[in-house]
């Protein structure tokens, strides 16, 4: 998570956003003016402050998303976010939307930081993919507070996460009221070792006492179950935890995210949980492996009730790929000093069954099979970086079509200028 005297311009995935124009919005020219005048604004505007401003343009088959970023400080302990940008197909200039995705602010005081608006968040160890809230996921409005300690912090927050109007399809109604509260303690006991535990609590109706469960730290949210005894019908409860241990060549590091159904004594409900274990080590210096284990059950984010799906819409709060799903990545790492670059080479295979997180037993399909590569190269020219990504992946019964195959591809342009 980003909260404090940093100021982030990040812009993706634009059914979570908030749409700056009706309809289909300006040609490709005019997206490309709006980006790069959002860039001369703050950097003129922020001229005093520390400063990171960036471009990225990331092209999935079809679809592009050109997107403008900066993270700086305000000074005197004031932050804020804002983040804009334009998808859309190549082959239509017409079709590009252009889009604001966040917008927000905080204010630090020590080591307590309140923050407040249209944000994303993202906590957890995983480095491909994230069980609990991962940085590729949607932005929500919400508002929340952080405190650091020597060996601790924790987050708490209050989110709306209905479906944005704009991103509902034809004949879909947004959502009456459905909330998220979520809070964060990480603990670092031993300097090698670092434990965290969170909670995410999804509800569609106000009840008794939640002023006090939104707002007073460590106060499980589990407890509404007891008191004041909330129906089981209006909420879903998820709870987490991480922990990574740093040897003197390796990293260990894991998540669990478990559903709150297997967690009443002989309960016979399906086992609803999402895992993550992997592995960092460096072989020969310079030269860095990791390998990732993902598995996510089907339907671990969703719920009877589709409202209080673990999701904004259908873009799940937790893996961006969704649930029903098992990965496994190994990459190699190397840094060539003379070149001043970073290189990174990996492969990868995913399952992908039925991974939409709404609705609760949603049907059964045959899963794609996906086996991959992925380049990265990451150079470093003084106070500027430029990074590129590359990922190819053959998949077997694409589309979830038994025999058939396709292709994915994902290819990744940056710029970050460090001022």
């Amino acid at each position: 998570m980003s909260c404090g005297r940093k100021l982030t311009v990040f812009c993706q995935n634009k059914e979570a956003g908030v749409f700056l124009f009706d309809e289909r919005g300006p040609n490709m020219r005019t997206t490309i003016t709006v980006v790069l005048a959002l860039i001369v604004f703050c950097s003129s505007a922020l001229v005093s402050a520390e400063m990171t401003v960036g471009l990225d343009w990331e092209m999935i088959n079809r679809e592009n998303t050109i997107a403008a970023w900066v993270d700086g400080e305000l000074g005197g302990g004031f932050g804020i976010k804002l983040g804009v940008g334009a998808s859309g197909s190549m082959e239509g200039p017409d079709e590009f939307t252009t889009f604001v995705e966040e917008f927000g602010g905080s204010y630090s005081i020590g080591a307590f930081t309140v923050f407040g608006g249209l944000l994303r968040h993202s906590f957890g160890r995983a480095q491909v993919h994230p069980t609990f809230l991962g940085a590729q996921g949607p932005a929500f409005p919400n508002v929340g507070y952080a405190v650091e300690g020597a060996n601790w912090s924790y987050v708490k927050l209050l989110g709306d996460v209905r479906t944005p109007r704009r991103a509902l399809t034809p004949g879909e109604g947004q959502e009456e009221f459905k909330r998220l509260g979520l809070h964060y303690l990480r603990l670092t006991p031993w300097e090698p070792l670092t434990i965290s535990v969170g909670e995410a609590f999804v509800y569609t109706a106000p009840f008794d006492g939640d002023i006090f469960y939104n707002t007073l730290p460590i106060l499980p949210y589990y407890f509404t179950k007891y008191l004041p005894g909330i129906k089981t019908a209006i909420d879903n409860s998820l709870f987490y935890g991480d922990a990574i241990l740093r040897l003197p060549q390796a990293a260990l590091y894991g998540e669990l995210l478990v559903n709150e159904f297997p967690m009443v004594p002989g309960a016979t409900n399906p086992r609803l949980f999402a895992v993550t274990l992997g592995v960092q080590a460096e072989l020969v210096p310079s030269w860095d492996v990791l390998a990732e284990y993902t598995y996510v059950t089907e339907s671990a984010y969703s719920n009877n009730n589709p409202d209080a799906a673990y999701s904004v819409g259908d873009k799940p709060l937790g893996n961006p790929l969704g649930d029903d799903l098992m990965g496994v990545d190994l990459q190699v790492s190397h840094y060539w000093e003379a070149l001043a670059t970073d290189t990174t080479v990996g492969v990868y295979h995913l399952r992908l069954g039925n991974t939409v997180v709404r609705p609760w037993k949603s049907e059964e399909v045959v899963s794609e099979k996906v086996y991959g590569i992925k380049l990265e190269a990451k150079h470093q020219l003084n106070n500027l970086e430029l990074k590129g990504h590359l990922d190819v992946g053959y998949v077997q019964d694409y589309k979830h079509q038994p025999g058939e195959t396709g292709i994915r591809q994902k290819l990744v342009l940056s710029a970050t200028w460090y001022l």
